[in-house]
């Protein structure tokens, strides 16, 4: 099977559904104000069986679908049946399609897709203008981290603590599904719906070892105590860590990949002192500057002719020495490391 493909387990009418497919899209192509139609979901995975539908995404120009909505629709949209196969129809504003963001899991099938029709290039062109880059992917790894272990290392001892283990599993689930998430990511993928995200894990280029039997363990809740949210906590980390280098490479697992973002904009502040703000916005979120600890240390200069971002070695060195202990395990790490990496006393 080829990588990111399924084969069901139930007799393959993907055959009969394809053609099927491009004969829709041949009458499609005929219709006024069509611009292009592409199919989508499980057909273009791999197998079709009992449950399959024909999913396709017919683009209109917004007058010709104006009047499809008055009754001039060849078919009906949503799920029908269409020669004793189900058929789900969606017809959609070219022009509103460009303007609208579309979501991780509409990245996801387009970049699957296969498009039918499209004599003008304009449905390829709409497809690649929403495809996330690599480094968006990257960033969105990153996030995803930062809530797997908010969950596990924060919401779940709490719970815990609390004496309420059914929370505590309730959790770990999502930061289960979450995990699932991160894999696709970590893949150059934003990642499929529930369901398909699990079937296609084992396709991925890149997995940790066991990735299957690991999970099964994990997402296994056994007797719902608290002793067993316990083990599927340490469980899930474990694996994460597996990852770390990965998705933040350089970084140790003991640094959150929220505090790596901020790391590494400190890192680049403090030993240049000042950066115009533009040149700050193009490689880092502006959020960061009111972060902690970044709050403390960096400030923008509206005075030079050019905003500039700046950063207090000063500041540093009062924190440090005075104000240290108002300051998360991670963010006393970092400013440790501020400190060392720019030849500054830190002891004294």
């Amino acid at each position: 099977m080829s990588p990111g493909r399924w084969a069901s387990s139930g007799p393959d009418f993907s055959e009969q559904y394809r053609e099927q497919a491009e004969q829709l899209a041949r009458r499609f192509a005929i219709m006024e104000g069509v611009v292009g139609v592409l199919l989508s979901g499980g057909l273009t995975l791999g197998d079709a069986d009992r449950y399959s539908d024909i999913d396709l995404f017919v683009y209109l120009r917004q007058q010709s679908l104006r009047t499809w909505y008055f009754g001039e629709a060849p078919l009906p949209e949503g799920e029908s049946r269409y020669h004793d196969l189900r058929l789900d129809v969606s017809y959609l504003d070219y022009e509103q399609e460009q303007r609208r963001e579309w979501s991780t899991t509409e990245q996801w099938s387009a970049s699957r897709a296969r498009i039918l029709y499209d004599p003008e290039g304009l449905l390829a062109e709409l497809l690649d203008a929403k495809r996330p880059s690599s480094e968006e992917l990257a960033e969105r790894a990153l996030d995803s981290a930062a809530t797997i272990r908010f969950m596990l290392e924060r919401q779940v001892p709490a719970w815990l603590y609390r004496g309420e283990a059914i929370a505590a599993h309730q959790v770990i689930n999502r930061a289960t599904e979450e995990f699932v998430r991160l894999l696709h990511l970590m893949n150059d993928s934003a990642g499929p719906e529930a369901g398909w995200d699990i079937v296609l894990l084992e396709s991925l280029p890149w997995k940790p070892d066991a990735i299957s039997s690991e999970l099964a363990g994990i997402m296994r809740t056994g007797d719902l105590s608290t002793s067993d949210a316990s083990r599927r906590r340490y469980a899930l980390l474990r694996v994460l860590q597996s990852c770390w280098s990965s998705i933040a490479p350089g970084e140790p697992f003991e640094v959150r990949a929220d505090t790596g973002r901020q790391r590494r904009m400190l890192r680049d502040l403090s030993a240049r002192a000042t950066m115009s703000l533009n040149e700050f916005l193009e490689r880092y979120d502006r959020r960061l500057l009111i972060q902690s600890p970044a709050f403390d240390l960096v400030w923008i200069d509206r005075e030079a002719e050019e905003f500039q971002v700046r950063f207090s070695h000063d500041r540093l060195q009062h924190l440090l020495h005075h104000e240290l202990g108002r300051f998360l395990d991670d963010q006393q790490r970092l400013l440790r490391e501020l400190a060392e990496s720019s030849g500054k006393d830190v002891d004294s």
